[in-house]
């Protein structure tokens, strides 16, 4: 008699339900079992409450970013957010010069689309990265905000004049290497990146805090040394 009650309504009602509960919390988004009318984002928490699990406070941490994935054939190794937390605008593709590696290349829009997850600043930590645009000025951007903002951003390069950005980074369709600083008073920030120009074709590639100074490009006299971080699929 029990069994007369899982008709199909109700078992497909049970698992859109839990389906929104895992992506959104408690909401009625996609015929969630939240009241309230659906407002809530991808990544973003809701005020009523969201499916989670006892994980350690290292679980959502960002240190670094492959751009190999679970699947070491192309993906994400952290949870990246798009613009006001929806889904990010870009993709993790074949490196242009080294079919072996895999690379993030950004959709072209007129902000930085893609949020990492937070990172919490100390004392002499940087953050480093590699960039290729395949042409002169391609539009690439990279910068940081607050872990709340995902609708706004500082520049700290692009690769073309602008006065968003406070520097310049010039790669000549060559992988380049280059390190940030992020200003002292915010205890936790998310990196941004993007592409702003339709001229070439921009790429990212091996995102990693690390300590250091200074806020420049790789050269004899301001080196920029990126380590070799292994990606999430080679351990599990």
């Amino acid at each position: 008699p029990e069994g007369t009650l899982l008709d199909m309504p109700k078992i497909v009602g049970m698992l859109n339900g839990l389906s929104s509960l895992a992506k959104y919390g408690l909401s009625s988004c996609d015929s969630g079992f939240g009241a309230t009318r659906c407002s809530e984002r991808l990544n973003l928490p809701s005020t009523h409450g969201s499916l989670t699990y006892n994980k350690t406070s290292y679980d959502d941490e960002f240190l670094y970013e492959t751009f190999e994935g679970p699947s070491l054939v192309g993906g994400f190794d952290n949870i990246w957010s798009g613009r006001h937390y929806t889904q990010f605008h870009g993709i993790a593709t074949e490196d242009p010069h080294d079919a072996s590696n895999h690379v993030f290349k950004p959709m072209v829009s007129n902000h930085a689309e893609f949020f990492s997850q937070p990172v919490t600043w100390s004392e002499n930590t940087v953050v480093k990265f590699q960039y290729l645009g395949t042409m002169i000025q391609s539009g690439g951007c990279i910068g940081y905000t607050t872990t709340e903002a995902l609708y706004s951003e500082t520049l700290v390069f692009c690769d073309y004049p602008t006065s968003q950005a406070q520097n310049v980074m010039v790669s000549n369709n060559e992988w380049i290497s280059c390190q940030f600083e992020v200003p002292i008073g915010m205890d936790q920030f998310r990196i941004v990146l993007g592409d702003e120009r339709i001229t070439g074709e921009a790429y990212f590639d091996n995102i990693q805090i690390g300590l250091g100074s200074g806020t420049h490009c790789h050269s004899n006299e301001t080196p920029v040394d990126i380590e070799t971080k292994t990606p999430p699929g080679s351990v599990g």
